[in-house]
């Protein structure tokens, strides 16, 4: 049934609706699920960032496209279904690619306008199929050493090159001082924690506590990664794409309601895997420590931007990708 639009209601009910997007807008922008960005390096940079996530099983992985957006960059990302379905994104567009996302803090990964300040923002580390068996190394000695990856740093830099040599996340290098590829952060609330932020009315809550350190929610962000026939409809509907001639899904309805076949269930659950932030714009809590030591720490005051700060010491392919929303 056709909705009615706002002009054709009742003021009340159009102002009920209007306070339900109000709500929903705020509770996103508490949550950091407003936006989320994917974490990215221009070629020949680098950046540290910390694994917010305990291991690679609390992360998500499926398959994605990634898509060019109406502005003409790479910006659009939807979640593939070929494991279960014909996908129509397939056939339309090239064959999608496998990642991994974790949780991360991107240390300095911004300067305030303001006050000239870096400060650190919460992404999505997306960590594509043929890089995974560096990554699971590299994590994987973590782990062992630390007992989790929460906690985890990881000094990422991207070579030049060709694109497909250069993937966006760049990959993992030593640490010079420590001569491994991570270093670890014992207490995550104590370095980078902060508390509630309220609205001006001294109740909205405008940003959770430790939202910078929680590990994203994959299930909010990634809706059709765990509800498949959610998955083809929205794809069907936006892209206008018809089921693949002589699939199963042209001769059959998406639910098979009438056929009494056992089938493995369309929406998984994050714990059967086994393999998109809202900037930061308010002071840290006053806790923050360098792990250089202080020579170093004094010649990277004169750099424009620090490469390394704020750490307590404890001891691929793919194109030019622009950042893009978890939707």
């Amino acid at each position: 049934m056709a909705k009615k639009p706002t002009s054709r209601k009742s003021l009340d009910e159009a102002l009920e609706g209007e306070q339900q997007r109000q709500t929903e807008r705020a509770a996103a922008r508490a949550s950091g699920t407003d936006r989320v960005f994917r974490f990215r390096l221009k070629q020949g940079d680098g950046a540290e960032v910390v694994i917010l996530d305990e291991s690679l099983d609390d992360g998500i992985h499926f398959h994605e496209h990634n898509l060019k957006g109406p502005d003409g960059y790479y910006n659009v990302y939807e979640v593939c279904p070929k494991e279960e379905y014909d996908c129509p994104l397939c056939s339309q567009f090239k064959e999608s690619g496998f990642v991994l996302y974790l949780s991360v803090l991107h240390l300095d990964a911004y300067q305030d306008n303001q006050t000239k300040e870096w400060r650190n923002g919460r992404a999505l580390l997306g960590i594509k199929y043929g890089q995974l068996p560096t990554f699971k190394k590299v994590l994987g000695a973590a782990k062992k050493e630390h007992g989790t990856l929460r906690g985890v740093v990881l000094n990422l830099e991207r070579p030049m090159g060709k694109a497909t040599q250069s993937p966006t996340i760049g990959e993992p290098v030593e640490f010079e001082d420590i001569n491994k590829r991570f270093d670890f952060i014992e207490d995550l609330e104590d370095e980078y924690g902060h508390d509630e932020i309220v609205g001006q009315d001294g109740k909205t809550v405008v940003k959770q506590a430790d939202l910078d350190i929680t590990a994203y929610d994959y299930e909010e962000l990634f809706p059709h990664a765990y509800d498949l026939d959610a998955c083809i409809e929205s794809i069907r509907e936006r892209y206008k794409t018809g089921a693949p001639a002589g699939s199963d899904a042209e001769t059959s309805s998406w639910t098979d309601e009438g056929d009494d076949t056992p089938r493995r269930s369309r929406r998984r659950s994050r714990r059967e895997d086994d393999a998109g932030d809202d900037i930061d714009t308010s002071p840290p809590r006053n806790r923050r420590r360098g792990r250089k030591s202080s020579e170093k720490a004094a010649d990277e005051q004169e750099e424009s931007r620090p490469r390394r700060r704020g750490r307590k010491s404890n001891s691929d392919e793919g194109g030019e990708e622009q950042e893009g929303w978890a939707k």
